[in-house]
C-alpha cells in the first residue's frame, strides 16, 4: 500500500492514513508510531534493527567469529618459552617467528602487569642498530597461514572474499610502520601503514579479497601476514591499502624502527576474519579456549619429553622392532623429526625412526635387546 505523506510536514507532524499505522516526521524522516503499549514493526529492508532512543536504529554487522590467523592470543610457545631469541625463523610462539635481512633484530614474549586488555601475552619485536637501511634489508614479525584456513575466501578468482584484520599494538617508539598480506609465491602484496605509539591501542583494517594471483587451497603455505618495523626500499609497495602485484611489506616513508637498537614493537590478539558481508568491522576479541587453540598449534609442531620405552622380542627373520606412536594431533603434512632413547637403559641416542606420515611414526631398532625406552620426539610440520 502506497502512502501520499505531506510534503511540507514540520516536526511532530503526525500521518494517520486510514488503514495504515501512524508516521510521525522528526525533522529528517517519517518516522512510524504505534498506539501506547505497541512497537511499531521495524523496516522490512533485511538489515538488522535494535530499539534506541523510541526508534529503530540499524543494528551494524561484523566480520565472521572464525580466526583465519593461529595462536592469535600468543597463548602457546611449545618450542621455546618466554625464551627470547635472535635467529632467524625463531618461533617466539606457535606460528609466530621472526624475519629479518640486513639487520639482527631479536624476539621475545612477554605478559603484561598493567593492561589486560591483551591477554595472555604479546610479541615484541627489538631492534638492532641500523638508521640507514640497504633496499633488501627488514625486521618483521611473520605468521605462515596454510591454504586449508582461507580457501573458503576464494582468492585468485572473481568475486573474492573480503576480510578484517585486527590487532593490538603499541610501540617505544612512535611511528608509522607497516602489516601486510602477501601470497605464498610473493607475487601479490597488500600493504598498510599503521600508526603506532606508546600507548596499546586496537586496530581494524577492511581489506578486500585478492582476485588473482595463485592462492594455495590444500594444507600448503597460502597466506603470509608480517608487521614490519623495518623495510628497504625495494620492498616498498607503489601503493599502500590497494592489492599490488609483487612482494611488498613496507611503504615510502614508513619508520624505522632499526634507527637505534633497544627500540621495540609489541603485537597481541591478532584476528583474521572472512567478512562475507562486507561489514568492514572486526569482531569483538575473544582469547580462545586454551585447549582448542593448542591442538591448532600442534598441527604444526608437537613436542614430547619422559615417554615410556616397549619391550621387544626379535625374531631371528625380522630385521627391525617396532614401536608405532600416533601423534596425539594429526599434523598438517608428515613432519621432520627428532626421536632420542636408549638402548636397555644405555645412553640417550638419537633412534632410527619412519616419520612419512602425517599421523603417526615408527621407531625402529635393529639390535637384539629387549627394551627400547623413548626418552623425547620433536615434530615439525612448519611451513
Amino acid at each position: 500500500m502506497a502512502f501520499d505523506f505531506p510534503a511540507s510536514p514540520t516536526v511532530g507532524t503526525v500521518f494517520a492514513p486510514a488503514g495504515g499505522p501512524s508516521w510521525q516526521w522528526n525533522g529528517t524522516v517519517w518516522v512510524q508510531t504505534a498506539a501506547s503499549g505497541f512497537v511499531p514493526e521495524a523496516p522490512l529492508d533485511n538489515q538488522p534493527y535494535v530499539r534506541a532512543n523510541g526508534q529503530w536504529a540499524m543494528q551494524p554487522g561484523t566480520a565472521d567469529t572464525y580466526n583465519r590467523a593461529v595462536n592469535g592470543g600468543m597463548q602457546h610457545s611449545q618450542e621455546n618459552g618466554n625464551t627470547a631469541g635472535t635467529t632467524l625463523g625463531y618461533y617466539m610462539a606457535d606460528q609466530w617467528s621472526l624475519a629479518f635481512n640486513g639487520t639482527t633484530p631479536s624476539i621475545n614474549r612477554t605478559y603484561p602487569t598493567s593492561d589486560i586488555r591483551i591477554s595472555p601475552g604479546y610479541i615484541t619485536l627489538v631492534s638492532s642498530s641500523k638508521p640507514s637501511l640497504a633496499a633488501g634489508d627488514y625486521a618483521m614479525i611473520e605468521q605462515r597461514i596454510e591454504g586449508t584456513r582461507i580457501c573458503d575466501l576464494g582468492w585468485g578468482a572473481a568475486s573474492p572474499m573480503s576480510v578484517v584484520l585486527a590487532f593490538s599494538a603499541s610501540t617505544s617508539t612512535p611511528g608509522t610502520y607497516a602489516v601486510a598480506l602477501r601470497n605464498d609465491t610473493g607475487t601479490r602484496s597488500y600493504v598498510i601503514p599503521v600508526a603506532l605509539t606508546s600507548t596499546l591501542q586496537r586496530f581494524a583494517f577492511a581489506i578486500p579479497g585478492c582476485p588473482d594471483g595463485t592462492w594455495q587451497n590444500s594444507s600448503a603455505f597460502s597466506l603470509d601476514l608480517t608487521l614490519a618495523g623495518a623495510s628497504g626500499s625495494s620492498l616498498y609497495a607503489p601503493q599502500t591499502q590497494q592489492w599490488q602485484s609483487g612482494n611488498y611489506i613496507g611503504f615510502a616513508g614508513m619508520s624505522n624502527l632499526c634507527s637505534a637498537a633497544g627500540q621495540a614493537i609489541n603485537l597481541g590478539r591478532v584476528g583474521l576474519y572472512a567478512d562475507p558481508s562486507n561489514t568492514g568491522r572486526a569482531p569483538s576479541w575473544q582469547t580462545p579456549d586454551a585447549a582448542s587453540e593448542l591442538i591448532a598449534c600442534k598441527r604444526y609442531y608437537q613436542s614430547y619429553l619422559g615417554l615410556t620405552g616397549f619391550a621387544a622380542t626379535r625374531y631371528a627373520a625380522d630385521p627391525y622392532r617396532v614401536c608405532m606412536f600416533l601423534y596425539p594431533v594429526a599434523m598438517r603434512a608428515a613432519p621432520t623429526s627428532q626421536v632420542r632413547g636408549n638402548i636397555d637403559g644405555g645412553a640417550e641416542i638419537a633412534l632410527t625412526v619412519d616419520s612419512t606420515h602425517a599421523t603417526d611414526l615408527n621407531v625402529a631398532h635393529t639390535g637384539q635387546t629387549n627394551f627400547v625406552q623413548i626418552t623425547k620426539i620433536i615434530l615439525n610440520a612448519r611451513m
